[in-house]
Order: C-alpha cells, then sequence, then structure tokens
C-alpha cells in the first residue's frame, strides 16, 4: 500500500504533467473503446477514468474522460494487471448483455415471424401472401417469383355490369363525352381489378356431365402464368374444405371465346383423364392457408380451376388462367419489392 508522502507526490506529478509547459494537448481518439469509458487503476488502489491509453516507455499515455484530454502517468504509479483485469471483466459482462439482448430480439422476432407465417405465409424468399384477396397464383417471370391474384370471370362480368349499369345512368350528354367515356372504362377496370379481393361467388351448382357446355369470353385469360406447373394458394375461410378439377379449355377463334365440358363423375370423384387432371390440396401451418398444386406439367393453354361441391355437383363460377412462357409479365402482379 502507497504512503500518503507518495500519494501526495504522484498527484503532484499529474498536476505537472497536465500543465501546458510539459505536455501538449491533443485531440480526442477518433476510434472510440469497445464498451465506452474504460479504467486506468494505480498502485494506490483510485483509478481513473479513461476513453484510451496506450504505455509509452516509462509512462502510460491516456486521454481523461473527465477533463477531455491527453496526460501522461509514470508506468511505476499504475497498477496493468488490475486495469487489464477490470476492463476484460467489464468487456466481458458488457458481451454477455449485448448477446442476451440479441437473443431477446431475435427471440421477439421468431416469435412475429411465426405468427405472420400463419396469417401471410412466406412462399418465395422476402414474398408473403397478401393479406388482401382470397385466391393467388405462384407464377415466375424472368426468374423473380410473383403473385397473380385469380379472378372467377363471372365476378368480373357482374363488376363491368355494376359500372355499365352506372354509365347508363349518367345523361346522354355525358355519355358522348369522350374524357367521360375513358373515365367510365378506367372505373370499368377498377371494378374488375377489385373483384379479385372480394370473396368467391355463392356457388353456381351443375350437376355433373350437365349444366351445358361452359362459355368464357375472350380466347385468352387475363391471366397467364409463366411456369408449366402452376401453384395455387387459397384462404381457408374463403373456401372450407376446397376440392377442384382442372379442366382444359378449348379455344374458339371463330366465336372468340373459350369453352368446357361439364365435369363428368369421374372428374369429380378426383380422377385424371382427357382434358382434366386432379388436384392436390394441403393445409398450411396454421390453418389459415390452402396451397393447391397440379401433378402434372401442363402444356400452352387456357385452363380453368373447377370447384367440386359434391360428388356429384360442381360450381360453374370457375377461375381461369393460361399456361404461357412467352406471355408478358402480368401488371397485377405482386413480387417481393411491391408485396404488401
Amino acid at each position: 500500500m502507497n504512503s500518503p508522502g507518495r500519494t501526495l507526490l504522484f498527484a503532484g506529478v499529474l498536476l505537472m504533467l497536465a500543465a501546458p509547459g510539459r505536455a501538449a494537448k491533443q485531440a480526442a481518439p477518433e476510434v472510440a473503446p469497445r464498451h465506452g469509458t474504460q479504467r486506468l487503476y494505480l498502485r494506490d488502489g483510485t483509478y481513473q477514468v479513461v476513453a484510451e491509453y496506450h504505455l509509452a516507455g516509462d509512462h502510460v499515455h491516456y486521454y481523461s474522460a473527465d477533463r477531455a484530454e491527453w496526460e501522461d502517468v509514470p508506468t511505476e504509479l499504475v497498477d496493468l494487471p488490475a486495469t487489464q483485469k477490470w476492463n476484460a471483466d467489464r468487456d466481458k459482462a458488457a458481451d454477455a448483455a449485448k448477446a442476451a439482448r440479441a437473443a431477446e430480439r431475435e427471440a421477439a422476432d421468431a416469435e412475429v415471424r411465426a405468427k405472420l407465417d400463419v396469417v401471410r405465409p412466406e412462399v418465395a424468399p422476402k414474398l408473403r401472401l397478401p393479406e388482401k384477396g382470397d385466391f393467388w397464383a405462384m407464377d415466375i417471370f424472368e426468374g423473380k417469383p410473383e403473385l397473380l391474384p385469380m379472378v372467377q370471370p363471372a365476378a368480373e362480368a357482374a363488376a363491368r355490369e355494376r359500372a355499365h349499369a352506372e354509365f347508363e345512368s349518367q345523361d346522354k350528354k355525358a355519355r358522348r363525352n369522350p374524357s367521360q367515356i375513358a373515365a367510365n372504362e378506367a372505373t370499368a377496370r377498377a371494378y374488375e381489378a377489385n373483384a379479385a379481393m372480394q370473396p368467391p361467388m355463392a356457388p353456381d351448382a351443375k350437376k355433373a356431365g350437365e349444366g351445358g357446355e361452359l362459355k368464357l369470353g375472350g380466347t385468352k385469360s387475363k391471366r397467364e402464368v409463366h411456369v408449366e406447373a402452376p401453384v395455387f394458394y387459397l384462404k381457408a375461410d374463403a373456401v372450407p374444405n376446397p376440392k377442384f378439377v382442372l379442366v382444359r379449355m378449348e379455344q374458339d377463334v371463330t366465336h372468340q371465346d373459350r369453352r368446357m365440358s361439364p365435369p363428368s363423375a369421374e372428374a369429380l370423384s378426383g380422377g385424371s383423364g382427357k382434358g382434366f387432371a386432379s388436384t392436390h390440396v394441403e393445409t398450411l401451418p396454421g390453418g389459415r392457408w390452402f396451397k393447391i398444386s397440379i401433378p402434372l406439367e401442363l402444356p400452352i393453354g387456357e385452363y380453368a380451376l373447377v370447384r367440386i361441391l359434391n360428388e356429384r355437383e360442381w360450381d360453374a363460377h370457375v377461375w381461369d388462367f393460361g399456361v404461357n412462357a412467352r406471355a408478358p409479365e402480368n401488371g397485377e402482379a405482386i413480387t417481393a419489392e411491391t408485396g404488401q
């Protein structure tokens, strides 16, 4: 233990070294220590709070955190083992606390991700199913995963009819105005786009093999996927216990439409045959979404997903899509960058 005289002598040394004539002041260190300030212990048991220190021959050069200036102290007055031990222990404790906080954040993030995976599952890197919309197709365009909203053509037609009714309610002068006509068409397209965000229509039940030939307007669907084996995602509360059959639609260029024969009893039973194929439905973890896959590669063409109501009936309100690797990108597709 140092004597009182030794302590007074050391204090005098500090004052002399801190004087302007003995040591020039230097700028504060640019690189901060790992965990803020440190302690420079002296042999008398006291210590200096420093931002940085290093050995310089017969003295220790340090930056005082209290006085905000560089100072020196003789090496013989410094307890280096105590200094190094305290700073090492402090760093170890700080590292452990930092690791614990990181673990807590990761656990909290994992809990959030787990809840999000139920409501909005991640179906491709950084691409989650949106909150809005009940039915989506997974597509890949130029190597980029995309989600394409699936829409019932009957729902789009009903939306356009509503827009047409609004147009007809306008006076004759407005109906002849070019700008108003363009505005009405924009409204109709907006109504059609909104149809994709609405729940499926109430079933239009038809008996197996009956109901007449189903016709859809246009020789191509408004939705074309670029992959031969598309996968679909359906909200569980939109269509409980879903069963689907995939039907190939024939293009009629003369009448500018697509047609399909009513699914047979064989198709409704879940089998595959000429012009139709079975689908596989699985429930994603959490039970909020269904994944619908087709166990075969589809050639270029037009198709419809037909809902099977029971072993004897099918729903005439189908979901249509095309398969064409050379088709342009779908304007309404959602990517990892544009997703909700």
